[in-house]
């Protein structure tokens, strides 16, 4: 398309946005929300469950009751909206995409709610592709690590010096070496949501310059530099996931030395257990 009429088509996206305001961790207010949808368009063709805080609820210096809280500001909603939206996106054979953080794969220390929450919303993506399969209705997510959003903004300014935070935190990407933008994790969710992934559900999608992966090899190697070898409980569909993950850190080494790894199997080719050589 030439300039003006790309602008055109743009002006018209803007014209026709629109939004339901809603405090997500009260249900009546979702259910308002969803209802405002229906009335206006009569129909829901995808979801995308965003919102969420990482709010610092940790295991020394939160309540039980805070915990809860914060399971309820930061997953609770993504099950309530995806039950509001089921008869909409049942309709239209739509799409889910759950926002998600590297949190739930490597941790971060004082936000045990949040963690645990994001842990959730990893297991509500599988569970849901499942469940919603055969009315084919495509479930996947997005998980971000370092994205200079407003909140991760206000989290850098409690920093005494946050340009040299952000240039820390950015050379510890391997892609490139800065943060992930929004357009990147935008134009993720997007292409999730249509048909261009027609065949794509259960899939959690790291959008994150490689960061994420790389602190989970990490920790993957300080746990098997202890041991010569490890016995592992009985994998069969998983096993690639499961080889493919540890492969990586072959490349890195622990302490100079380097191991490999080698699957056993049985007789019918499924394996139970892996055998890793440190020399």
């Amino acid at each position: 398309r030439s300039t003006l009429s790309s602008s055109s088509a743009a002006s018209d996206v803007y014209k026709r946005q629109d939004y339901a305001l809603a405090e997500l961790t009260d249900s009546k207010e979702c259910q308002k929300a969803i209802e405002f949808i229906y009335k206006k368009y009569g129909q829901i063709d995808g979801l995308v469950n965003n919102a969420g805080i990482n709010d610092g609820i940790g295991l020394k210096n939160g309540t039980s009751k805070q915990f809860i809280d914060s399971i309820n500001k930061n997953v609770t909603h993504y099950f309530q909206m995806a039950k509001l939206a089921l008869p909409g996106l049942k309709k239209s054979k739509g799409s889910i995409v759950n926002i998600g953080s590297k949190v739930s794969y490597t941790g971060q220390g004082g936000t045990s709610g949040y963690a645990a929450a994001c842990g959730a919303r990893n297991a509500l993506t599988r569970e849901w592709a499942v469940e919603l399969i055969n009315d084919e209705i495509r479930v996947n997510e997005v998980i971000v690590a370092e994205c200079y959003t407003p909140l991760y903004e206000k989290w850098i300014k409690t920093f005494k010096n946050p340009k040299k935070k952000i240039n820390e935190i950015s050379q510890k990407i391997p892609l490139g070496k800065r943060m992930t933008t929004v357009e990147e994790i935008s134009n993720m969710v997007i292409f999730l949501l249509s048909n261009k992934s027609s065949h794509t559900t259960g899939q959690i999608i790291f959008v994150d310059g490689a960061e994420s992966p790389h602190t989970q090899a990490h920790f993957d190697a300080l746990t098997l530099a202890s041991a010569h070898f490890i016995e592992c409980f009985r994998i069969t569909d998983e096993v690639d996931v499961y080889i493919s993950r540890r492969s990586i850190i072959q490349k890195i080494g622990i302490n100079g030395r380097r191991y490999h790894m080698a699957p056993t199997f049985d007789s019918d080719n499924s394996i139970v257990g892996v055998f890793v050589d440190l020399t």
